[in-house]
């Protein structure tokens, strides 16, 4: 029975293995909808306001990781990334 499973292991991975190469169009789509369900679309800021303006997200991410390095490490960290 252990040989049975292993023999399917193998052959699934070798399998695996000879088509991931001709299927770069499956790989491709994939790729892509991870992309598209990562993305943020609106982000809240912190008074509450919701924006999906990317200049505007591009700031309240900025000023959120410039607080979380500068006052909750008391300078500590920020001279390394701002």
């Amino acid at each position: 029975m252990e040989k049975e499973k292993t023999y399917w292991e193998q052959r699934d991975q070798a399998n695996w293995l000879r088509i991931r190469d001709r299927n770069t169009a499956f790989f491709h789509k994939f790729a892509s909808q991870r992309r598209h369900m990562n993305r943020i679309r609106v982000l809240e800021n912190d008074v509450g306001d919701i924006t999906n303006n990317e200049c505007e997200m591009e700031e309240i991410a900025l000023n959120y990781f410039k607080n979380i390095f500068f006052h909750e490490r008391g300078g500590k960290y920020g001279a390394y990334f701002f």
